[in-house]
């Protein structure tokens, strides 16, 4: 989607990071995929598609986070 206000662009890549990383958790363990977050299960194994998405998604709420001007590990 194209947006014109910056805001609105930020929270459209955090909304699409955080629904592909909770895709591929919920694809490998079922369930609530939130469960995982603060869990190794939701990193994934280095180099694979859980961990590669929760990258994306911790960039993706790091930049949500600065725009709004708030501290990341909140």
């Amino acid at each position: 989607m194209s947006y014109c206000d910056p805001l609105a662009q930020i929270e459209e890549r955090f909304a699409v990071a955080d629904g592909a990383w909770a895709r591929e958790v919920e694809y490998l363990y079922g369930g609530n995929p939130y469960l995982h977050h603060d869990k190794p299960s939701g990193r994934g194994e280095p180099d694979s598609a859980l961990r590669l998405a929760y990258e994306a998604r911790e960039r993706a709420f790091a930049a949500w986070c600065s725009a709004r001007g708030l501290d990341t590990v909140t």
